[in-house]
């Protein structure tokens, strides 16, 4: 399975990063760069 997270990314981050109180963190954040290496990982295990 091949899922190009890049095409999503934008998404992902305006949905879940930013300065409001109901998101995750804020943009920039230790949380959010691990986040993306997370997605990064599973697509590499996605495409074994």
């Amino acid at each position: 399975m091949n899922i190009d997270w890049n095409e999503h990314r934008s998404h992902l981050r305006r949905c879940f990063f930013g300065a409001e109180r109901w998101k995750l963190a804020d943009r920039g954040s230790e949380l959010e760069r691990r986040f993306f290496v997370f997605l990064v990982k599973l697509q590499e295990q996605l495409r074994r």
